[in-house]
């Protein structure tokens, strides 16, 4: 009997020094959408008064391709895209919406988040060139490509489109045009666990080289 204190003890000075080191861990959100599927957002300087709070350095950000149609029945909005059976349709403007956010920051803050756009149709052949139009309208501005939404449960049933397909040939346009920019590109694809992703932290540097 007399052990069992001082294993109790040993215990909670392991449990006190594991504490004591995940409070000095710094993270990184590789997954962030600035707006929801009505294309509202807060501020960014609120995320990033989340961000100091929970030690989060930096951030991949994106908007979100598909906006959610208010149905001509249905007397409320609904709060999320699955509140009912309106459809979502392929909305390209929220990667402005993302620009102009980005704007209003100083430049210390913006160097913590790194944009990634995302408004096109990845079941339009035409995508590809549109991607090349953003990155340069906004050199220097783009970090990557993605999150592009292929399979994704519900979502996908309710989009106004074919669903859109990991290996189509509007996504391999991208993936080659991707490939030439050396610009990173992710994608998810659910409920399978496959999903192509990158690391944030080397995208500057990849879409720098956009095609001339």
């Amino acid at each position: 009997m007399g052990r069992i204190p001082r294993i109790t003890l040993s215990t909670l000075l392991l449990i006190s020094a594991a504490t004591s080191l995940a409070a000095d861990y710094r993270f990184s959100d590789s997954h962030l959408h600035i707006v929801d599927f009505f294309q509202q957002a807060e501020p960014l300087d609120a995320l990033l008064e989340q961000m100091d709070t929970h030690h989060i350095e930096h951030a991949m950000i994106s908007g979100i391709p598909l906006m959610k149609k208010w149905h001509e029945d249905e007397p409320k909005r609904p709060r999320y895209y699955s509140g009912d059976n309106g459809g979502l349709y392929w909305y390209s403007a929220t990667d402005n919406y993302l620009i102009e956010a980005l704007s209003e920051l100083e430049e210390t803050d913006r160097q913590r988040l790194h944009p990634f756009l995302v408004g096109f149709n990845p079941t339009d052949k035409n995508a590809a060139e549109q991607i090349e139009k953003l990155l340069r309208l906004y050199p220097g501005i783009w970090q990557g490509i993605g999150e592009i939404l292929t399979r994704h449960d519900d979502l996908t049933a309710l989009t106004q489109d074919e669903p859109a397909r990991a290996n189509s040939e509007a996504m391999h346009r991208i993936y080659r045009h991707a490939t030439i920019c050396r610009c990173c590109c992710t994608r998810t694809s659910h409920p399978s666990v496959n999903a192509t992703r990158c690391i944030w932290k080397n995208c500057r540097k990849r879409c720098a080289n956009t095609p001339r």
